[in-house]
Parts: C-alpha cells; structure tokens; sequence
C-alpha cells in the first residue's frame, strides 16, 4: 500500500468515526428517561469508540454507590448491570479525582477490579475512562474497554471519547435537572423550585476572565420564572462568548429552554470552529432538534478575540449591541439572522470589528426597553442611550439598572429584562526590560487599563503620564543603580545584564490600582525629594515628576519583596 493511499484510509477511517459520533449525538437530547439514555450510549459506544465493550457508571448518591451499566458490542447486545462502591476500582478512582485514566494494560494498575473478568470470562486489557463532568461537579464516568484495531487506545480515540462523554454529560445533566425540576416541584411547588433551578443555571452577576473581560449583569424577571438568559464562556482557542438572548413564552417552558440553551452553549465551548457564525449555526441545529414546535430564543452572540483585537457579533432576531469607546456609546449595527430553532437550515452572518482592550460592549433584551410606567409609557431607545455612560463598568450598569427601574413599575412589569455589559481587558500583567525605550510599551498598557476602567480621554492622559513618571524613577534610581553592579558581575562571567520591570493592573468596584514590580533595590517613591516649585530661583524645566505623580494618584503604596522593589499606584474611579 502506497503512502498516499494509506494516508486517504486514515483519512476516511476518521471521517467515518466522526459521522459515527454525529449519528450517536443527533439522538441523544430526544430521550426522556434515563434507561433510554443509557441504552442509546450502550448501543452507540463501541462502535463510536471501535473498542470491545462500552460501560457507563452513574452515581447513586444515596447508597454511595457507583451502578454500572455495560454492554459488550455486537456479540452480546444486552444490557449488563451491577454495583460498586464509588471509591473502588478504576472508574470509581476517576469519579473521585475528576481525571481521566487511558492505561495500555489495566492489570498493572492495583485498582483494577479482576473479579468481573473472572465472573463474566471477558478479558480485560487497555482501558479508556473519562468523568462526566459540568463545572466543579461529576455525573459519573464512561469507559470502554480493548480497542478493536490496536493494543492500546490512541489520542484520536480519546479524542472521540472526550466528545462522547460531552455529549453524555448534557443528557445526563439534563435528565438530572428535569428530575430536579419535577422533585422539588412536588415538594416545594414548582414555581420556587424551578426558579433556583434556573438560577443555579445563569452564570454569576459579575465572571471575571483575567486577561480578557470582565462580564457584569442584572437579570429581572417578569414573573418568578423568566426566559432571559445571558451566558459567558470560555471557548477552546482562548476566545470569550458572551451571549444575551430571550425565549418565547413565559413560565416553565420558557425557564426549561433557556437550561437547554445554557447547557447547550456550555457543551460546544469546547469545540473547535471556524468563528462565531459557525458556532451559532451548529446551536441552532442541535436546539431545532429539541425544544417544543413554536418556541424561539432571539439571541445576540459576541465574541472577543484578544489576541486578534477583534470582536465578532452574531445577531439571532435580537438587538444590536451598544458600544463604549473612547466615552461614547453607539449601536454598531450587524446583520440580522433569525431567531435560535426556527430553521434548523439557517445560516448566520457575522460582523467582525476591530477591538481595543478597554472598550465596554453592552447587551440588551426587550423587556428594557418595553418596560412602561405608570401611565403606560415604554421606556423606549432613547432614554436607554441617554442612561448609557461613560464610566467605569460596576457604575455604567448600575446606572443604566437604576434608572430604569425607577421609569417602570415593577409589579406590573410584563416581560423579562436582562442587560449584560461585557469590558473587554487587556492582559493582566507585562514584562519589559528596565530601560526608558521600554516606555512606551508601557503607556499604551496603562492606557488600554484606564480605559477599561472608564476614565475620560483628558484623565486616562494624566495617568499614562503619571505612570510613565513614575517608571521613569525606578529605572532612574533603582534599576539603573542595580544594573550597574549586576552588568559588572555579568561582564566577568561572560552574560548579558537583563533587568525588568512587571506592570500589572487592575480594579475593583472602588479603585484603580497600577501595580509596579522592578528587579532592583527598593525604591519608595513617597521618600523621594521632588524639586521645590521655585519658579525664580529654579527656572529650568524638569523635575517635577513626583510632584505630578502625587497629583494624580490618590495614594502610592511601596514595599520591598525579596529582590523586587514593589510600588503600587492608587487612584479612585471616576464618579462622573
């Protein structure tokens, strides 16, 4: 056999795998019980994996049990179950650590349990086993058993199996929260039961993505349950989802759509596609296939590419986003799709802009601007442009939450309402050498910070310039100093002298903080002499950096650590 042809079997062999999982996935979210779930992952698994027998272990978590349930491909099709106590064996092992175990011979690990092989006459030899896992929290595990071509399983094969067990975990956890739904539903009753439920869906009122930005948002609901949704994920290339969107309806059936859209975008974070487009036309597919005839989500989807300093926007029937750059807010308009599970056939466009770290992105469903006051006025466009500023982020949503909610009467509120503001960060901390052509690099950090942080274009000057000041004096009266005996002692052992300064930054709710780390001896900038201001006895420029720096920030925090002279620079957010 040729290379070439060799080369297009493999080819084929792994398109084939791929279609096989496809075929395995398309199925999975129209089961309703979980005996059909485990016999769909049963039937599918071995030929999905190409392995001898597929096992799937869920929790019982009364008994502390794990119950198995297996299959051993086509030679014998039925189901097989027992127990385990969910610390033992190798399953119970991955259900404990939440880490995958991939062994060549499973009779070398001691917590292979050989009584199964002993009772059932199968002959275990490599393992493949992986957790299910969402967040922080294990569903159970799935294993398969002797690959069929191979001694031992291979990447492609785990790779296939971390999207087998994907797709299994949102069946799981979907079945787990219709089981919750209706438990506490007749416990509790069911409209406070399925609330916390939905609740427990939404993402936090504040995620922060280090690096990348920071998600802030506030969530109404007409009722006691709703069908606004917003998300934020991390998708698999570093990239940053964020998503607003509305589903039709009311109640219970819309709060159930809007987990199998959240868990839905959850799942397919991770995996690899072309752009946003392409994301949001593979979610449509699968959600047409699941929700109810005659229910649609109208959903806007950002995605910000750091490395690329671009933003891609995505409209499914919902508003264009607003954004925040420079301190003026405008609505960039995107081409409108249709809404999510109307067509399973529809394509989407996306609109890709250009992104600098600092601008402020925000998101918002039409119950903000249809919420009436008393004498049934809506709140409308204008004034939720009016209440957009230019602040920082924590105040530019709360003012735009206050003043609506002063505008509209709660208790007559008739839809849903969710705003979302995405800032977009630059990265956290840089390293550069301690030399003043280093600078520059320097401002346009600080700068893109200061604009995440809402400060206007005259004040985000003066703090740029501060810094630069103030790196300026440690390259002068610590770097310099230091690198004169460091560069010494380089020269005789034959090295380069590399010095460098770490410049982070970052705020909270109430501050902006610069944080200033230089490989030299400690320099406390609050010691330091500046020039007295005696413009007749002293009429040459220069030297009042430190005068200028203490104008600017409202403190200056300095401390040695080990071999680094720490200086942090504080300054207030913008009120106003």
């Amino acid at each position: 056999m040729s290379l070439t042809t060799f080369e297009d079997h493999a080819l084929e062999h792994r398109e084939e795998r791929y279609r096989s999982l496809l075929d395995a996935a398309r199925g999975l979210f129209l089961l309703v019980t979980l005996d059909d779930l485990v016999r769909h992952i049963l039937a599918h698994g071995p030929s999905v994996l190409q392995s001898a027998a597929c096992s799937l272990y869920l929790p019982d978590r009364k008994t502390r049990e794990l119950i198995i349930y297996s299959a051993r491909g086509e030679a014998d099709p039925s189901i097989h179950t027992a127990r385990i106590p969910w610390e033992r064996g190798i399953a119970g092992r991955v259900f404990q650590t939440r880490q995958p175990v991939c062994l060549a011979d499973a009779h070398d690990d001691p917590a292979f349990l050989g009584d199964f092989d002993t009772k059932t006459g199968f002959q275990t030899r490599a393992v493949l086993c992986l957790p299910l896992l969402y967040k922080d929290e294990c569903f159970g595990v799935i294993q398969v058993l002797n690959p069929l071509h191979a001694d031992e399983f291979s990447e492609f094969d785990r790779t296939i199996m971390e999207g087998m067990a994907a797709m299994t975990t949102s069946a799981v956890m979907r079945l787990e929260r219709d089981r919750e739904i209706k438990t506490m539903a007749r416990l509790s009753g069911e409209i406070a039961a399925a609330e916390e439920i939905q609740r427990s869906l939404l993402p936090p009122e504040e995620v922060l993505l280090p690096g990348r930005g920071l998600l802030l948002a506030r969530y109404q609901p007409a009722r006691t349950l709703g069908g606004d949704f917003y998300a934020i994920e991390s998708l698999y290339d570093g990239s940053v989802l964020t998503a607003v969107g509305d589903v039709s309806g009311k109640g219970i059936p819309a709060a159930l759509t809007t987990a199998q859209i959240t868990t839905e975008i959850g799942v397919l974070a991770s995996r690899p596609m072309l752009n946003l487009a392409e994301f949001v036309t593979v979610l449509n597919r699968h959600l047409c296939a699941r929700i109810s005839a005659g229910r649609f989500i109208a959903t806007t989807f950002l995605r910000y590419v750091p490395e690329e300093r671009m933003m891609e926007i995505v409209r499914a029937g919902q508003f264009s986003p607003w954004r925040n750059r420079d301190g003026a807010w405008e609505q960039i308009e995107a081409p409108a799709g249709v809404p999510i599970g109307v067509d399973p056939e529809a394509r989407f466009s996306v609109e890709s802009i250009t992104c600098e770290p600092g601008e402020q992105w925000a998101l918002f469903t039409d119950g903000i601007t249809e919420g009436r006051n008393r004498t049934h006025q809506e709140y409308g466009e204008e004034r939720l442009q009016a209440s957009l500023r230019p602040l920082d982020p924590y105040r530019t949503l709360e003012t735009v939450w206050q003043q609506w909610r002063r505008f509209i009467v709660e208790d007559a509120l008739h839809d849903d309402a969710c705003a979302v503001l995405f800032t977009c960060l630059p990265p956290v901390e840089i390293a550069l050498p301690a030399q003043p052509s280093s600078c520059k690099r320097a401002r346009n950090h600080v700068d893109a910070w200061a604009r995440a942080a809402g400060y206007s274009e005259e004040e985000r000057g003066k703090i740029v310039l501060a810094a630069d000041e103030a790196i300026t004096n440690l390259i002068r009266h610590g770097c310099v100093q230091a690198g004169a005996a460091a560069t010494a002692g380089a020269a005789a052992a034959g090295q380069d002298n590399q010095q460098a300064i770490f410049l982070s930054a970052g705020f909270d709710r109430e501050e902006f903080r610069l944080t200033l780390r230089a490989e030299a001896p400690f320099v406390d900038l609050n010691q330091l002499a500046p020039r007295q201001l005696d413009w007749q006895n002293q009429p040459c420029p220069g030297g009042l950096g430190l005068h200028y720096i203490r104008t600017v920030f409202d403190r200056i925090e300095g401390r040695p650590d080990c071999n680094l002279s720490v200086t942090v620079l504080i300054k207030k957010l913008p009120s106003s």
